[in-house]
């Protein structure tokens, strides 16, 4: 292949998408990692949701600006993407992303968009159930008001992202453990390409 190897992750937010890709990365050093979280709007800019402003729905993210990028980085060149600050609603800077032999990226709406689908050589999808969820979000996030979690997180991803997963050519097991998960990942038939290829280039 002379373009990057393209995988994609999505799941709910507070999946542990980000953790098991920066594990991933620890494990074969070549894999670039790409967040969909850089493309988020100013925090200004979202709309409400009853009584929420709701952070939640994909009208907050830049799909073609991110499109436009995935699709330098997809063609081998180096590419300049934004670095957001999710505290402060803002961007904080840009960085020079030269994309490695694979490209791993994740994102809470990722296969919301079908031109950023169809990029993707292998899709992935992390599960997580409901309880778990509001768990990591919480550790994650403390002054988060519980109803916001039941009332916007939930019906939002159930909306708009849960149907990512009729995508993924692999279903893994959020609930699980970071190690377990990431065992189950390389164990999947849609990874050994991945893998392969990063291998190949230690």
């Amino acid at each position: 292949m002379n373009r990057p190897l393209f995988i994609g992750l999505a799941g709910p937010s507070g999946a542990g998408k980000t953790t098991l890709v920066r594990s991933i990365t620890d494990r074969y050093p070549h894999i670039t990692h790409i967040r969909l979280d850089g493309f988020f709007k100013a925090y200004e800019t979202f709309p409400s949701y009853g009584r929420w402003i709701n952070r939640e729905t994909p009208e907050n993210i830049e799909w073609d600006a991110f499109f436009d990028a995935l699709g330098k980085l997809r063609a081998g060149k180096p590419t300049t993407f934004p670095v957001y600050d999710k505290k402060t609603g803002i961007q904080t800077g840009t960085e020079l992303i030269t994309p490695g032999p694979v490209v791993f990226v994740e994102g809470y709406l990722l296969y919301h968009d079908p031109r950023i689908r169809n990029l993707f050589d292998t899709k992935l999808y992390l599960h997580v159930s409901v309880e778990e969820q509001y768990a990591r979000k919480k550790s994650r996030w403390p002054e988060m008001d519980d109803d916001y979690f039941y009332e916007v997180v939930v019906p939002m991803f159930d909306m708009h992202g849960s149907h990512g997963a009729r995508f993924a050519e692999t279903i893994l097991n959020g609930d699980l453990s970071e190690l377990e998960v990431l065992a189950e990942l390389e164990r999947s038939p849609a990874f050994t390409a991945c893998a392969q290829v990063a291998q190949q280039t230690r």
